[in-house]
């Protein structure tokens, strides 16, 4: 069962429409209360607001659809190497999350099944 299970959403929030994420944590190392920490802690436009969340049982987070669209759809359909018109600002967004200090939990192992032809499986841990 993965981590986390992600929703786009939309409805209407003081009269206004709103598009956004629902992320249910489903394992408690996805620990959503850090990533609200974290989230809070980031001082940038491309960062998006927090809209509710819970941390009460069932822990979910929900953010606010930014325009543009999604990374992972801009590498998946990348034919055209749209990506690169993207580089200088993801550039520049990630020089400015190393430069900050932010206050979170430790990272949690992650664990990895790799399956090999030969039928046998190794387990990574990281």
């Amino acid at each position: 069962m993965p981590a986390m299970t992600f929703f786009y959403v939309e409805g209407s929030m003081e009269g206004q429409l709103v598009r956004a994420f629902l992320k249910v944590e489903r394992q408690t190392g996805a620990n959503v209360g850090n990533e609200i920490r974290i989230i809070r802690q980031l001082p940038f436009s491309t960062v998006p607001r927090i809209l509710d969340y819970s941390l009460d049982h069932p822990r979910f987070i929900v953010t606010e659809e930014l325009p543009g669209e999604r990374l992972s759809v801009i590498l998946g359909e990348n034919d055209n190497k749209q990506s690169l018109n993207y580089l200088f600002d993801y550039g520049k967004t990630l020089a400015g999350f190393h430069k900050l200090t932010v206050d979170c939990d430790p990272v949690a192992d992650r664990r990895v099944f790799i399956l090999f032809q030969s039928r046998s499986i190794r387990t990574m841990t990281f």
